[in-house]
């Protein structure tokens, strides 16, 4: 009888045995779930965030290089345009350029600091709608067209290519490259 005694008892701990390990199993299941789960959001904020930075760096870069080019023109033409006329001779020999000079420093002295944000503002959204625009073009035809170089110059930056012009009929010395 003690036979069956023990068959009994060990019987009714493989059953309490089996039931415990389906309860753990089902619990470890639904905690690779939970975990996989909270990974997959965690992973998604970080990548996010990551993308927002990256995303500001490169706007900081762009913003950093046309606020130098904005500042240097309305610097260059406004320091020219207040030295006396025999100075201004030296500096620039041709009357034609002095003249240039000076509706330069008359155009960016028209144009107040948020007038030059919201130009910049524009152009950077114009660049984004123009690209959206030329992938799709770009994903319906094989061919590639020739890109307009007076579309792609902006306002803001043809101040700056005028300035460079200048300076080149000028002896005036300027450091233009932002590092």
């Amino acid at each position: 009888m003690m036979d069956n005694g023990s068959d009994f008892d060990d019987q009714w701990c493989d059953d309490e045995y089996s039931s415990e390990a389906s309860e753990f199993d089902r619990e470890g299941k639904i905690r690779h779930n939970q975990l996989h789960t909270i990974g997959y959001h965690e992973g998604r904020e970080k990548g996010q965030k990551d993308a927002a930075q990256e995303g500001f760096v490169s706007g900081f870069k762009e913003s950093v290089s046309a606020g130098y080019k904005w500042g240097l023109v309305g610097g260059v033409s406004s320091a020219l345009a207040c030295l006396p006329d025999g100075l201004k001779e030296k500096l620039v020999e041709s009357v034609e350029a002095r003249d240039k000079f000076q509706t330069l420093y008359t155009s960016i002295k028209s144009i107040s600091k948020e007038d030059a944000l919201g130009l910049y503002r524009g152009e950077i959204l114009h660049n984004q709608s123009k690209g959206d625009s030329k992938a799709a073009e770009e994903t319906s035809s094989s061919e590639t067209l020739p890109s307009d170089p007076i579309s792609r110059s902006s306002r803001l930056q043809g101040y700056s290519e005028e300035l460079e012009s200048l300076l080149q009929s000028s002896t005036i010395q300027v450091h233009s490259a932002v590092e």
